[in-house]
């Protein structure tokens, strides 16, 4: 059995332009940049960094999708390795991080709370999902 990596950017939107921008971003960094957790991390980071006043909601879901991406690849790498989840990517930081960039924008993140979880974090999910499958396991047999 062979396994071809395919390039991300081959993967179809099934969703959202702003979750698939951010899943993507993520697992490119983790794997076609191949700079790891840390690059996660700083890409992580960098996203929300740029949220100001100026930004909108679908600013926030794009880094909001690569951190939930980050935390999915994150909490899949510990459990294969037997070792703890990396702190930066657990939920209660994704949490503070999310509610800080609502923050900075003036939105009021208590409106859109359950948005984020009945809507955004499903799609985020299944774009994950979908991206990292037809990256990796694209079998040629």
């Amino acid at each position: 059995m062979n396994f071809k990596l395919k390039k991300i950017t081959h993967i179809p939107i099934r969703n959202d332009h702003y979750i698939y921008r951010g899943v993507n971003k993520a697992l490119s960094v983790y794997i076609f940049d191949k700079l790891g957790m840390v690059g996660m991390r700083d890409t992580v980071e960098d996203c929300y960094n740029k949220i100001d006043n100026n930004s909108n909601q679908n600013d926030i879901k794009k880094c909001f999708s690569m951190d939930i991406s980050s935390n999915l690849l994150d909490y899949s790498m510990a459990k294969f390795s037997n070792f703890p989840q990396n702190d930066f990517f657990l939920p209660k930081n994704i949490n503070i991080r999310l509610k800080s960039s609502f923050n900075k924008t003036k939105i009021k993140y208590d409106e859109w709370k359950n948005i984020i979880n009945e809507d955004w974090t499903p799609k985020i999910i299944k774009q994950y999902e979908e991206t990292l499958e037809k990256s990796f396991l694209d079998k040629k047999y």
